[in-house]
């Protein structure tokens, strides 16, 4: 389908792309995921390194009733970091999401941005304590488990081993 740029895929809440060994990321490393995304429920998730089921070890950027959530977690119970902007996005419309994470483990090294803009964050939960040592593949509209999978359009995705400033 059309995307906003040249063509995007398109996610029916099924359907995922795996991109095998892409972003080993580990909890001291930064990087940065961005995606254009058009979705069309509040649900799912857009990019992830995850176990796929609830709750999973790994890291994944997701909707969660329509904000971004970040989650980078080992064991749900404690150790990880979750975090949400406080605001929900747009639905049914082209925006820009972007994290970046400082690799120093406190959700103060986290940042979301939409469309450009940093945007105020929720910390959910801030106890990343121990390595991430996942052997999940990069997907694509999933992550989680089936019932988190996105809905929507994603183009553009973009991975990269530091965390981009505001003005990259």
């Amino acid at each position: 389908l059309p995307g906003k740029v040249g063509l995007a895929c398109s996610f029916d809440g099924k359907s995922f792309v795996d991109a095998g060994d892409v972003g080993k990321f580990n909890y001291l490393g930064a990087f940065s995921l961005g995606a254009w995304i058009l979705p069309r429920n509040p649900n799912g998730t857009i990019l992830s390194r995850i176990e796929d089921f609830s709750q999973g070890a790994g890291y994944s950027l997701s909707l969660k009733e329509g904000k971004v959530r970040l989650h980078i977690t080992l064991r749900w119970s404690d150790i990880g970091m979750r975090l949400e902007t406080a605001a929900p996005i747009a639905m049914d419309q082209w925006q820009h999401v972007l994290m970046t994470y400082d690799g120093k483990r406190k959700a103060s090294g986290v940042r979301i941005y939409i469309n450009g803009q940093s945007q105020p964050i929720v910390v959910l939960f801030d106890e990343l304590t121990y390595p991430l040592n996942n052997a999940e593949p990069f997907r694509i509209g999933a992550g989680e488990g089936p019932q988190n999978r996105f809905q929507g359009l994603i183009d553009e995705v973009r991975v990269y081993r530091k965390a981009l400033s505001a003005e990259e």
